[in-house]
């Protein structure tokens, strides 16, 4: 008889560490509030908006002709762990509110809005590859269907 309540007894202790262990771990991927948005013009209008949150990832392509296309969905479990192991180390403070190539009028035209937990930046980006953004949009492409973003360094003039 004893056995058994000290079987029961373990079993319940157990069970409520494994309960409060999980908890642990779950407000442990919510610890991070993040909001990018990325926007890349078009002659001059806005073409795409991709927008990712710790919860979800919304994209709308082909803005400036009227009709465009918005997709939303919730981030999984891995795409949460990834952005937040990226942004851990992000260094918004650093970034310039610009990067801009004045010798070229067109080409890249982006507009990066990034919120970290109480930090805010807006970025612009005129025909200039900025590593650290080119990372983040790394990671983002990961999750869309394809890349409707476009920023990498060898698309980037000057190369």
């Amino acid at each position: 008889m004893l056995k058994n309540i000290i079987r029961v007894f373990l079993f319940v202790l157990i069970g409520n560490v494994s309960i409060h262990a999980q908890k642990v771990e779950s407000s442990n991927l919510n610890s991070m509030k993040f909001k990018i948005t990325i926007i890349n013009n078009y002659f001059g209008r806005v073409n795409n908006r991709t927008i990712v949150t710790q919860d979800s990832l919304s994209y709308e392509t082909l803005i400036y002709r009227g009709n465009s296309e918005k997709e939303s969905r919730l981030l999984s479990n891995s795409e949460r762990l990834s952005l937040e192991n990226f942004l851990k180390d992000f260094p918004l403070n650093k970034l310039e509110k610009q990067y801009v190539t004045n010798a070229v009028k067109d080409g890249t035209q982006m507009k990066f809005i990034i919120n970290l937990n109480n930090q805010s930046k807006e970025i612009f980006i005129g025909n200039v590859y900025q590593k650290n953004l080119g990372e983040l949009v790394a990671i983002v492409v990961t999750m869309l269907p394809k890349d409707f973003i476009q920023y990498k360094k060898e698309l980037i003039y000057p190369y």
